[in-house]
């Protein structure tokens, strides 16, 4: 039975279920980020607290910009944002880790050795890789508005409905750090834990599918297809 076709409880446990699943994600995206950099630089502090901020800073402005997305399909917008996400979030450390690569060649091949050591560039390629802070802070800024108003589809009561799914996100998140910082991290290492995530957002897509959520057009399917592949 699709959250669509179920009573209001089934559809309530369907939404806040999905809600729970991409905060997890949405963590640990944004801790193997900040790992990524403090193993590129060594300086941990700095690069973890920088990544929360801009992290953060990047999910309220996804929240305003889906705000402004009132006539939107609650559940065909976050089947596309589940479906950037998943492919944003297993590219974003293999990314960082090339552009890494990409400085030390030059500074290793083509940089005159006799210069002054570049530490302005480096901060810029650093920097720059925070673009995909931004990306996947944008899109998780999204998950947060569609649940509630999908809540209030399924028949939440008003007053519970920002409580509710406020409080399942924060559960969801809780879990995924836990589960970056006991599991992922020790078993896949800091490259492999994002993608692992992105599984899980794949998932959630597949389901938006199968079960009759959003329909199966070739569009979607595509998109799909194309998430998978990354």
């Amino acid at each position: 039975m699709t959250p669509r076709a179920a009573g209001p409880q089934a559809r309530l446990a369907s939404v806040l279920a999905a809600t729970a699943t991409v905060a997890f994600c949405s963590l640990v995206y944004q801790m193997s980020v900040a790992a990524a950099f403090v193993g590129l630089t060594g300086d941990d502090v700095f690069w973890q607290s920088l990544t929360i901020a801009v992290f953060l800073a990047a999910v309220g402005a996804g929240t305003w910009r889906c705000s402004r997305l009132e006539t939107a399909e609650p559940w065909d917008l976050f089947f596309r944002v589940e479906t950037a996400l998943c492919a944003a979030g297993a590219l974003a450390i293999p990314a960082l880790l090339s552009l890494d690569s990409g400085y030390r060649a030059w500074f290793r091949f083509v940089r005159d050795f006799d210069a002054e050591p570049a530490v302005a560039p480096y901060a810029a390629t650093l920097a720059l890789g925070h673009g995909w802070t931004v990306l996947l802070g944008w899109l998780s800024g999204f998950e947060i508005p569609l649940m509630i108003r999908l809540a209030r589809r399924a028949g939440a009561p008003g007053e519970d409905r920002l409580s509710v799914v406020l409080g399942v996100n924060y559960l969801g998140a809780l879990a995924g750090g836990l589960a970056f910082s006991f599991l992922l991290l020790p078993a896949l290492g800091v490259a492999r834990a994002a993608p692992a995530a992105a599984a899980l957002n794949l998932a959630v897509s597949a389901w938006l599918l199968a079960g009759g959520v959003v329909p199966a057009t070739r569009a979607r399917i595509l998109q799909l297809a194309r998430a998978a592949a990354v």
